[in-house]
């Protein structure tokens, strides 16, 4: 039986995509992923889908063509944590395709920062988020890391913690991590809450004790 290959491309930058990623997307007839991730590869003389909103459509597409053609599918960050290979699992058996690991932006940001994250709390604001929930996993944890959306922002975050009386945790931001266009930065939730940056999605590490 024919597998497809769901393939972690790091951050985002070439530098940090491994070589069993370049392999698998070689050896591959069709590459499928968004459209800053097939940039990230040379696939001039392969058949490329573009990611969209009809995820169920590509799903189809790759169930109808994968025992005849070799497909890549390309996800950010490492597959294992809140890619798309979540969706994928819920259409195909794990005998139906292989999982080339990568660099998750979380373990990328960590690295900046400095910090281990043995001892972090990872979980993601996309659709999931919620205002209780934010504070209670910063109050049990050393150290937390989101992966937020455009409901729950990097300010918004700092502005819950905040409230809940949390304004002196110390936050690392990050987007579009290991691009030309990085920013990285870091400050109390008290501060942050104030940024003005336009960041449509970051992760953000919440450390410490609380000094207020």
């Amino acid at each position: 039986m024919m597998k497809f290959t769901i393939v972690g491309i790091g951050p985002g930058s070439s530098d940090y995509i491994t070589p069993a990623a370049v392999k698998a997307v070689e050896k591959s007839q069709i590459v499928i992923g968004g459209e800053r991730n097939l940039k990230s590869f040379s696939c001039t003389e392969k058949e490329t889908i573009i990611i969209g909103s009809d995820l169920n459509a590509i799903a189809e597409y790759i169930r109808k063509t994968m025992e005849t053609k070799a497909i890549a599918v390309l996800v950010s960050g490492d597959p294992g944590f809140y890619s798309m290979a979540g969706f994928l699992k819920k259409h195909f058996t794990s005998s139906e395709f292989d999982i080339i690991p990568a660099i998750s932006p979380v373990q990328y940001l960590f690295a900046k920062a400095g910090l281990t994250w043995e001892d972090a709390c990872l979980t993601s604001l996309h659709g999931r988020g919620g205002d209780d929930a934010v504070a209670d996993a910063v109050k049990s944890n050393a150290k937390t890391a989101f992966l937020t959306d455009n409901t729950y922002t990097f300010q918004r975050i700092a502005s819950i913690l905040s409230g809940k009386g949390l304004g002196g945790r110390m936050m690392h931001v990050g987007s579009n991590l290991s691009y030309e266009d990085e920013k990285i930065f870091s400050g109390t939730a008290e501060a942050l809450q104030y940024n003005k940056e336009n960041l449509k999605l970051s992760v953000v590490i919440v450390t410490g004790e609380n000094n207020d």
